[in-house]
């Protein structure tokens, strides 16, 4: 497992932020609720038919049969036996041939493969419709990261700390990639089928937390545990691990200073920030606007004190 940060943060409109606030407890959510499209969940259906791998398989053994380069493989597997020796006697002059010339053999073994790729879409089912997700991220500054995940500026952002004693253990950072994921990988499929790899990788963790790699900078992080363990739809945390809390540049001052007396309430210790535009840059600058003394300013007064 990677290391936790020593921080993470939870985005949310203000109504959501404090629902958290008030019952010191996180939504859960299954995939499906996460408002990614590219994200396969518990409906998610298999990606294509048994005819569809036939004609992959077709086109895979065709260009291992005609291409310049020898096929990679187990060379012990009996179509690679079978793609080595039909090369070597030019048997064949296109796909066609070798489609007609493969109608005993392959469909049975296609339909099998198949099987065995529904078997495994199931079993992505049953695993994403065990699992809850709560999305967190590192950063808190990215103008982007507000608009999208802060309702529009409109919204509040809480910074947690990190320890491995918390609810926090059960955090994995998300795995950024350039193409969505999919619970069963045709290619892979018809590649063990022909015996050109061993084995086919089934993880449904790393497929749970693929995340489009356009959005790396937000260095997301997802909270993943299991429906029977946690049945409600909360998973409660001790109120000391709220660090700070971040107000939307958008929130009416009005508002800011409700949440922030009512966080004074709850917590006097939590931070509480309001975000403001710079001048001359799209960026923000966040503006302490509870009374409390932070971390550093605590530890500063202490060695002030000291002397």
């Amino acid at each position: 497992m990677s290391d936790l940060p020593a921080t993470l943060t939870y985005f949310g409109n203000l109504q959501n932020i404090g629902q958290v606030i008030n019952k010191l407890a996180l939504p859960v959510q299954e995939a499906h609720q996460l408002r990614d499209p590219f994200l396969p969940d518990r409906y998610t259906s298999l990606a294509f038919t048994s005819q569809d791998m036939f004609d992959a398989s077709v086109k895979f053994i065709a260009h291992a049969i005609l291409g310049k380069s020898p096929p990679k493989g187990q060379p012990n597997h009996p179509l690679q036996k079978a793609i080595m020796r039909w090369r070597m006697e030019n048997r064949f002059n296109d796909e066609s041939e070798i489609k007609e010339a493969l109608q005993g053999l392959l469909p049975a073994m296609v339909e099998k493969a198949f099987n065995e790729a529904k078997e495994c879409h199931q079993a992505w089912v049953d695993y994403v419709s065990s699992k809850r997700v709560i999305r967190f991220c590192e950063k808190f500054q990215d103008l982007a990261l507000w608009e999208l995940a802060g309702a529009g500026y409109r919204g509040a952002a809480i910074k947690f700390k990190c320890s491995e004693d918390s609810i926090f253990k059960y955090c994995h950072p998300v795995n950024y990639q350039r193409w969505p994921a999919v619970t069963v990988n045709q290619q892979d499929y018809v590649e063990h089928m022909v015996g050109s790899i061993p084995e086919i990788e089934f993880n449904p963790e790393k497929t749970l937390l693929t995340q489009n790699y356009a959005h790396r900078q937000f260095k997301e992080w997802r909270l993943l545990v299991d429906a029977d363990e946690h049945d409600e739809q909360w998973l409660e945390f001790p109120i000391n691990l709220i660090q700070s809390v971040y107000i939307g540049a958008l929130v009416p001052d009005k508002t800011v200073e409700q949440l922030k007396n009512h966080l004074a309430r709850l917590g006097p210790f939590i931070n509480v920030y309001h975000a403001r535009c710079k001048a001359n840059e799209f960026s923000f600058e966040f503006e302490k606007v509870s009374e409390n003394l932070t971390e550093s300013e605590e530890a500063e007064e202490s060695t002030e004190n000291a002397h």
